[in-house]
């Protein structure tokens, strides 16, 4: 149809992520790829696209892409919880610290860095400083579960068994 009108942002944007929902990254990553090329890139639009390059191993594109939306939205706790995962997938732990200790510099209670600080310090072997990131994220709601899990991960990694057990009887009474 030569004569379409192109859909608009808002349209592209919601088909591209019923289209990840649907497990089809493919046909996502091509609708937000054209998306971010026509118009002033959307940050969900970005952070989309990156979600969808990871898990179509398009690991260098999905880095740009997730960088680019914290550009635009220093701290979009998405984009940063997508470039953690990223960064600690690759085992890049030590950038993924410095990403979190530089939000959290910024925003102290910032979840997604706590939770990213946890990891990054899991991952470099430095368990007992991990615990204490993920205590922190804890103590908010919005990922209470996820924070005691790793909690009770790190204590049993710590040959900690009853702190274990609490932490993970606190992370199912919550789920």
């Amino acid at each position: 149809q030569p004569n379409a009108p192109s859909p608009d942002p808002d349209s592209q944007l919601e088909l591209a992520l019923q289209q990840l929902r649907a497990g089809r990254n493919t046909e996502a990553a091509i609708t937000l790829r054209d998306l971010v090329q026509a118009s002033p890139a959307p940050v969900e639009a970005l952070v989309a696209l990156g979600s969808a390059e990871m898990a179509l191993n398009q690991w260098a594109a999905a880095e740009t892409h997730f960088r680019q939306a914290l550009n635009l939205a220093p701290h979009h706790p998405p984009a940063f919880r997508n470039l953690g995962v990223l960064l600690g997938a690759s085992e890049r732990h030590a950038e993924a610290l410095a990403l979190a200790d530089a939000t959290l510099a910024a925003e102290p209670a910032h979840t997604q860095a706590l939770l990213t600080r946890g990891n990054a310090l899991t991952g470099l072997s430095r368990l007992e400083e991990a615990l204490l990131s993920y205590q922190a994220a804890a103590a908010f709601d919005e990922v209470t579960y996820e924070a005691l899990t790793k909690l009770g991960l790190t204590h049993a990694a710590l040959h900690q068994t009853e702190a274990a057990l609490r932490s993970f009887d606190q992370a199912i009474a919550r789920e």
